[in-house]
């Protein structure tokens, strides 16, 4: 009756890296590095956006290409629910030269945000807005939105303590040009925040799955008569 179905992404979207090279005399140990970067994590609880003008089998086919297989001959969903997993992440570096030649780089501040852009919400067309088995339908969608939304909430603080390990963690980079410098320091502090959403997503899915059941399915069944 119910497929709901979301895709991880990973999604990095680097603001224009400011280097600020230090004037007066460099020093070989890069001054400064170790002061912690300022950090800003933000959630993003996403849009919702409505699709009614899909049949049934339009349904099903989407359904059975997201799960990677085909659905059971008996199998018809109602309403589908998708969502992307997001983490978004933008920095700013300092280059200090080094008294050796070449340069060192390291963040003074980074900005994530995780979450979801935009939910998607299916429901075949011939029920139509206002009849009981709309809102039927839209109820059991909704349900699966604010359990996204929830399990956010939930993790929100250990996402923003993580990126701080990550922060706290980071050495600065040494490289022949201020470029190199900040090009590898960059991909080497992206590399560590990005995972960070995977376990957000994870405990979305259980717990969605926990109200995709027969059980659940039965309930709203015996809201309405025209199905």
């Amino acid at each position: 009756m119910k497929f709901n179905f979301s895709v991880l992404m990973l999604a990095l979207l680097i603001a224009t890296v400011h280097g600020a090279s230090t004037p007066g005399k460099a020093a070989p140990r890069c001054p400064g590095a170790f002061e912690p970067a300022q950090l800003t994590v933000t959630p993003n609880f996403g849009t919702i956006r409505y699709r009614t003008g899909n049949t049934r089998l339009d349904l099903q086919r989407m359904a059975s290409r997201h799960a990677g297989r085909a659905l059971p001959g008996n199998w018809y969903p109602l309403g589908m629910t998708q969502t992307e997993t997001i983490i978004r992440a933008q920095a700013e570096f300092i280059i200090q030269p080094l008294q050796s030649g070449g340069a060192c780089a390291y963040p003074s501040s980074v900005t994530v945000e995780v979450g979801y852009q935009e939910f998607s919400i299916w429901i075949d067309r011939r029920y139509r807005q206002g009849s009981c088995e709309y809102q039927a339908i839209l109820d059991h969608e909704h349900d699966h939105v604010n359990i996204y939304r929830n399990q956010l909430r939930l993790h929100i603080d250990d996402i923003h303590r993580r990126v701080a390990q990550v922060i706290r963690r980071q050495r600065p980079v040494y490289a022949a040009s201020n470029e190199i410098a900040v090009e590898r320091a960059k991909r080497q502090l992206f590399s560590r925040i990005l995972p960070l959403s995977r376990g957000l997503q994870r405990a979305a899915d259980r717990a969605n799955h926990k109200i995709d059941t027969p059980s659940s399915y039965q309930a709203i069944h015996d809201l309405c008569r025209n199905w």
